[in-house]
């Protein structure tokens, strides 16, 4: 059988901005250095919501919770789903508010 390709795994130095963190646009993020382009994520109505990517990918850098140098893409994606849906917390405690309490963005 062919062996399995490796599975691509989440470092927290690749996550991490280098300066100032912004989005000030409904089509581009700027973290750090790096532009990052939302241009082809047609769901995308409002800024608040580019905002929202920008401060959940803040969250990933900030948190051991999530990105430990061991878990790989999908299971970092998996893991911020689970505590975004919120399934039993209470109101204050789901969606984005779960996020932002842990790191204040």
């Amino acid at each position: 059988f062919p062996k399995a390709p490796p599975c691509r795994v989440l470092l927290k130095e690749g996550l991490a901005a280098d300066f100032k963190v912004s989005a000030k646009s409904l089509r581009c993020i700027s973290y750090g250095n790096t532009e990052i382009e939302l241009t082809y994520v047609e769901q995308l109505v409002e800024i608040g919501q580019a905002k929202a990517i920008m401060d959940g990918l803040q969250h990933l850098a900030a948190s051991p919770k999530y990105v430990d140098g061991s878990r790989t893409l999908v299971d970092v994606v998996e893991a911020l789903e689970k505590t975004l849906s919120g399934e039993g917390k209470p109101i204050g405690e789901q969606g984005l508010d779960s996020i932002s309490r842990e790191c204040p963005c």
